[in-house]
């Protein structure tokens, strides 16, 4: 099914994501190109209303990395994870990324009605990938190794 966006703005890109562009200071021609594709196609698929934080791990910067394109806020890199034009390189025991996002901070976010998702390229030294919440700093990591919760 064919859908027009008609919020369309400079250089032919989505309203949504030249926003994204200016809060991130992304100047790559293709970098731009990317990520309105991504955008553009979750709204042609009638998802981008129902997200809350899109991170797109932009190669500009470590401030453009950590940059939501949705809400257009920012997470906080703790403990100075390392960043190159590939993502975030995180030490796999205290450096995190920080989004602060939870049934208390956001009101789309309910506790039993929420999703989380995430793409990594590499686990742990265990071969554990981590994926899900934490409720306090020390606490409730949920990782998945080879499909199942561990």
């Amino acid at each position: 099914m064919y859908r027009e966006w008609k919020r369309q703005a400079g250089d032919g890109f989505d309203a949504d994501a030249v926003a994204y562009f200016t809060a991130a200071s992304i100047t790559s021609a293709t970098e731009k190109s990317a990520a309105n594709t991504i955008i553009v196609g979750l709204k042609a698929e009638g998802i981008w209303g129902s997200m809350s934080r899109i991170y797109l791990r932009s190669p500009t910067s470590l401030a453009a990395c950590l940059m939501c394109c949705k809400s257009l806020t920012s997470q906080t890199a703790v403990n100075s994870p390392s960043f190159n034009s590939s993502g975030l390189t995180y030490n796999g025991t205290t450096q995190y990324a920080r989004c602060t996002i939870g049934p208390s901070a956001a009101s789309e976010v309910t506790t039993d009605s929420s999703t989380i998702a995430m793409y990594m390229n590499q686990g742990d030294a265990s071969g554990n990938y981590m994926v899900g919440s934490k409720s306090k700093p020390e606490t409730d990591f949920m990782f998945l190794k080879n499909g199942l919760v561990v």
